[in-house]
């Protein structure tokens, strides 16, 4: 070994999926003197939503999930030649996109597959990553630095009473064999509930499934029905320039206006004839339900719309039925929706999908909580220990956000970009932040953000953004804000300058005539916040 060899730093990467992969392509960028090495338990780097089971649509887009130093994709409407859906990723396409990324970039040279993390343990001035191989094998080494990508545990210590269980992530598995032919009650009114919901409400599975929700949930459609398109595509910064209690209270009314008229919104956006018959439509039932669960949700939905309204068309057809909390410690029993009668089940499976846990407390022995780390990567106490791809958006995605992670991950340890001096004290009041927007979340295991007020936070660390100067920067500024909202727009101006606008113009001029309903409510927010101090 040579001199140069015996003081090479090492870097460990857990996890291979889409923040595991985008983190070893920056750490190889800022740190060619040290050596990085990805450990990834699965045969594939591709993480869950890579080897999804099949009829899988990712809810955002490929546009705007995409890495912005991978783009592929272009902000363009399909046409019916191209199947369904096909804005979004679909099946394995996530799968083939990572795939791509890593051989594009070299990653693979640097992934372990097969490798299981057991332990991230402290020892003086170094870490101790045990992990355990295909062969049973245990291995242990130290590394002076580890960054923690393996995402989140499934809850699933729930009391269903005396009913066998079932998790989440087994359920969505290429073939979730155990589960067929079987009634079963899903737990939950998130994302990944009306997900496992839909997959084992599948014609083909024979099952009879409830959706058990304690309140009601409002839906963010795939596609909109003003004028057709994606969703994201009418999302843009000047609808995200909103103080996020006036957007909340905006946003509400309108998903209850589009429900409920979603006639009149057809008639005054017409999709365009490529997202013809692409429209938010369904029958009466389906929309029924939409509006009921809407009318339901509580205060986090007004802010986490669960971004998959695929769950609604197998509610309006039968195949999933809503039901309300369990009514006893039977786990047999539950509330009828919206009332207090009682009907029966007696399920055969339950699958609690409730949320997700962070694996950093199991991981480190307790050596390092989720809580601890400022913006939902830096630890602040250890200057050597992060977390990429566990904080949670606020309608968006987060691989992209996970891009922005781990460039300021990759760069700090790179000492290009400082820590704070006071990071303790910066992450308590962020995190006290957090807990007055989300109170019923519990931040031992979830960091919520606002997305894009979040990547702005981080791109400001990193001096990334808009640099541009005089009538030319201002008319770029102002066609970034109507454009689709991505992360592209911190990269290299000509992989989005280009990027149509979807919002149309009536509804452009309308946020403008409320920005003085929003500047008011800043001016009173400032002068309460005087009042107190």
């Amino acid at each position: 070994m040579t001199a140069t060899q015996a003081v090479r730093r090492r870097l460990a990467i857990i996890g291979g999926g889409s923040s595991g992969l985008v983190t070893l392509k920056y750490a190889l960028d800022e740190l060619p003197d040290w050596d990085v090495i990805c450990f990834e338990r699965g045969a594939r780097a591709v993480g869950v939503w890579g080897d999804p089971y099949p009829g899988f649509v990712s809810t955002s887009t490929k546009y705007t999930t995409q890495f912005a130093c991978f783009p592929r994709f272009e902000a363009v409407l399909t046409t019916a030649a191209d199947g369904p859906y096909a804005e979004f990723f679909r099946d394995g396409e996530y799968g083939q996109y990572l795939e791509d990324f890593a051989e594009h970039f070299g990653l693979l040279d640097h992934v372990a597959l097969g490798q299981r993390v057991t332990s991230v343990k402290r020892c003086g001035e170094r870490w101790r990553v045990e992990r355990v191989g295909g062969d049973g094998r245990v291995v242990c080494e130290r590394f002076n630095a580890v960054v923690l990508c393996a995402g989140r545990e499934p809850i699933v210590d729930v009391d269903v009473g005396d009913v066998t269980t079932v998790r989440p992530d087994e359920v969505l598995k290429t073939d979730p064999a155990a589960v067929r032919n079987l009634r079963v009650v899903v737990y939950g009114g998130g994302e990944s509930a009306v997900d496992v919901a839909d997959r084992l409400a599948d014609r083909s599975h024979g099952n009879e499934v409830y959706l058990s929700l304690r309140s009601g949930v409002r839906v963010s459609p795939r596609y909109h029905p003003v004028r057709g398109v994606p969703s994201d595509f009418l999302r843009n910064r000047l609808m995200l320039s909103f103080h996020p209690d006036v957007r909340n209270v905006l946003g509400r009314r309108f998903v209850d206006w589009r429900i409920a008229h979603e006639k009149i919104f057809r008639y005054l956006f017409p999709a365009s004839a490529t997202a013809d018959g692409r429209e938010y439509a369904g029958s009466v039932r389906r929309r029924d339900w939409d509006r009921r669960l809407s009318r339901a949700a509580g205060a986090v939905f007004d802010v986490y719309h669960t971004k998959n309204d695929g769950f609604l068309d197998a509610v309006g057809d039968g195949r999933i039925r809503i039901v309300g909390a369990r009514a006893d410690d039977s786990g047999g029993r539950f509330y009828e929706f919206g009332s207090t009668a009682v009907t029966t089940i007696d399920p055969d499976v339950a699958v609690p999908a409730v949320g997700y846990r962070s694996s950093v407390a199991s991981l480190t022995a307790g050596a390092a909580e989720f809580e601890d780390f400022y913006l939902g990567c830096l630890h602040d106490r250890f200057d050597d220990l992060f977390v990429v791809g566990s904080a949670r958006p606020v309608i968006g995605n987060v691989p992209t956000m996970s891009e922005l992670q781990a460039r300021l991950v990759c760069a700090t340890l790179a000492e290009r970009v400082a820590r704070p001096t006071n990071i303790r004290s910066e992450r308590i009041r962020d995190r006290e932040e957090v807990a007055k927007r989300f109170p019923s979340l519990s931040q031992a295991h979830a960091y919520p953000v606002e997305m894009f007020a979040y990547c702005d936070a981080i791109a400001a660390r990193l001096r990334l953004g808009p640099g541009e100067t005089g009538r030319a920067g201002l008319t770029s500024r102002w066609r970034r804000a109507l454009q689709p909202a991505s992360t592209l727009h911190y990269s290299d101006p000509k992989a989005w300058l280009a990027t149509p606008v979807f919002m149309p113009p009536s509804l452009v001029c309308l946020l403008l005539l409320l920005k003085p309903v929003d500047a008011f409510y800043r001016f009173w927010l400032w002068l309460c916040r005087r009042a107190v101090s």
